[in-house]
């Protein structure tokens, strides 16, 4: 009399049996083995429940293949029953339906295998208590075992319930790291260009970077040009703290004056503006204008060589009151002839009469240039 192997059901001949029918259980045979051992089949759900079957008497069921992919929109939540929760099961299970399969096969645990996951699962056999378990799951927690929020050498990472990690070493990446905030407690390494966004601080004071930067030249710093020159340097006492030096610039014609200037090295070498402090000794509301041009002159080439175009910044109006200080608003961009690192530029200012209203000499103070650097330091 036939009887059957305990996992698949194969059919095991006794000897005289199966006479005209022994081929087609040998076939059924094999096939079982066949999807046993790499048998892939995919199952459509429909509903919320299904019965994987499993043949007890050498008969072709879906239980005996070893991959399942499930596929199908049930409404909810589909519980999967392996039968005969007497015999003890292994499947790898793909989840391509819209809801979860909750996997069972007697009252013990169950698994749940999420919409899109997969997962290989473990049936003991039990009978009516019978637990199926995540067996990747087993191979996690036994192999790959670690504190989640840790790392530990030849481990897998788990994060903890804030999805923090703590503990690693040396990372590489190939692609972008994007952070809301990063926290360097060591030295720092960036082989490439580092493009920050917001303010760069260093223990919350900000650092300097290349950009904007000023240099003020006073008036004692200047001499008025042989031909139309302003006055010569002055120094005015006043009736209470500081003396003035400056210099006096007709409201009758254009005078000027001159000075030079070295760029630092991480000058960009590109355009400049200025503003002037001056004052007046007089109550004449009238405006005065300012105009700079520039030459740079490098190491062997000619000083004698004309300025770049004159630029006049808006003509500003006195206020009234003798000797208020009085700052212009900031010029529009001058373009310095033969401008270049490691340079001597030389300045002329002069005051525009004919864009300017004010009917007393103008006293020029000092002058602040505004220029950029493209480069962290002069080295």
């Amino acid at each position: 009399m036939a009887t059957y192997t305990a996992a698949n059901a194969l059919k095991k001949i006794s000897t005289g049996d199966e006479s005209g029918t022994w081929g087609d259980s040998t076939n059924n045979n094999f096939d079982i083995i066949d999807r046993a051992s790499n048998g892939f089949v995919s199952i459509a759900l429909s509903s919320t429940s299904y019965t994987l079957e499993l043949s007890t008497t050498a008969v072709l069921s879906n239980g005996h293949y070893k991959a399942i992919k499930f596929t199908g929109t049930p409404s909810d939540t589909c519980t999967v029953t392996l039968q005969q929760n007497d015999k003890a099961r292994i499947y790898m299970i793909l989840n391509s339906t819209n809801q979860s399969l909750s996997i069972t096969q007697g009252s013990g645990a169950n698994v749940t295998i999420l919409s899109g996951k997969s997962a290989i699962v473990l049936a003991d056999g039990a009978g009516s208590s019978a637990a199926v378990t995540d067996f990747t799951s087993l191979i996690e927690t036994s192999e790959l075992d670690v504190t989640a929020g840790t790392v530990s050498a030849s481990k897998a990472v788990v994060v903890d319930s804030d999805k923090d990690i703590t503990g690693f070493r040396n990372v590489t990446l190939t692609g972008e790291l994007d952070a809301a905030t990063l926290d360097i407690s060591g030295v720092g390494d960036v082989a490439g260009a580092l493009d920050v966004g917001g303010a760069l601080t260093n223990s919350s004071v900000a650092v300097k970077v290349a950009g904007l930067e000023t240099i003020y030249v006073p008036a004692t710093a200047m001499y008025p040009t042989t031909t139309s020159g302003c006055a010569s340097l002055a120094q005015v006492e006043l009736s209470n703290g500081p003396e003035l030096r400056c210099l006096d610039f007709d409201a009758s014609s254009e005078e000027n004056a001159q000075f030079t200037v070295c760029f630092p090295k991480s000058w960009n070498e590109g355009t400049i503006t200025f503003q002037a402090f001056w004052t007046v000794t007089g109550t004449d509301t009238g405006t005065v204008a300012w105009g700079l041009s520039g030459v740079s002159i490098a190491d062997d080439a000619s000083v004698n060589s004309s300025f770049g175009t004159n630029v006049v910044a808006t003509a500003k109006a006195f206020s009234g009151t003798s000797n208020d200080m009085t700052v212009s608003a900031v010029s529009g961009a001058v373009t310095v002839a033969s401008a270049a690192v490691d340079t001597q530029t030389y300045f002329q200012i002069m005051r525009d009469v004919g864009a300017d209203g004010q009917t007393g000499d103008a006293r020029l103070l000092g002058m602040k240039l505004f220029y950029t650097t493209d480069a962290k330091n002069d080295a």
